[in-house]
């Protein structure tokens, strides 16, 4: 089936099609969302990978609602947060994540202070916050003057399965938030748009409508 592309890939694109759940367990909205996704960034498919028997991956596969959810809930952070909770030599988010554990602080409160801080920037621009338990690349976000880093690092992909491999090493791109912008809420309607449409009458689908308000 063939994906629906949001943006351009040479620079930053999101796309998807809908499939059936393979367990066919949890709640209704959540499995209907079920979908192959594509991350583009730089003309680099960051759901590319490799299996344990070689096969060549090209997508991902999780449910959606939880991604759209997580970016309606980061939104504010993702386009105006942009100083690091501390100061570290790094030059973008994905690679402050790793930096952050290097050098841990002697003292207990300090360092409970740094775990904290770290998992709630995590929480806020690492999308792999979004579906920790899927495979899906922890792709950041952040603010960077008039721009939007978007870095990633497959050390840090914590979703892969045993035996998996990334295509793509760590990389980053800064692009024009006016890029950036489209393509988030676009790719968000997109997605709610189909799920509500494969729901059609059933009651699950007000999950949908809920999180298109607060697209809206």
């Amino acid at each position: 089936m063939t994906l629906r592309t949001y943006g351009s890939k040479p620079r930053f694109a999101l796309s998807f099609t809908l499939t059936e759940d393979p367990d066919q367990e949890g709640e209704p909205a959540k499995r209907a969302s079920w979908a192959d996704i594509q991350i583009w960034v730089g003309g680099r498919n960051l759901t590319a990978g490799l299996s344990p028997s070689g096969a060549y991956l090209t997508e991902a596969a999780c449910p959606l609602l939880p991604i759209v959810d997580w970016l309606l809930g980061s939104w504010d952070y993702l386009l105006h947060e942009e100083r690091f909770p501390y100061a570290l030599q790094a030059a973008t988010s994905a690679e402050w994540h790793l930096a952050s554990l290097k050098e841990l602080p002697s003292s207990d409160e300090e360092l409970d202070s740094l775990l904290e801080a770290r998992r709630a920037w995590w929480m806020h621009h690492g999308l792999g916050a979004a579906l920790p338990d899927y495979r899906i690349p922890d792709v950041h976000f952040r603010r960077s003057g008039e721009r939007i880093e978007i870095s990633w690092d497959d050390r840090e992909w914590r979703s892969v399965p045993s035996g998996l491999s990334l295509v793509e090493p760590r990389g980053a791109l800064f692009v024009p938030i006016s890029e950036v912008v489209p393509v988030l809420t676009s790719w968000c309607h997109g997605v709610l748009t189909a799920v509500a449409e494969k729901l059609g009458g059933d009651p699950a689908r007000a999950t949908v409508e809920a999180l298109l308000g607060r697209l809206d």
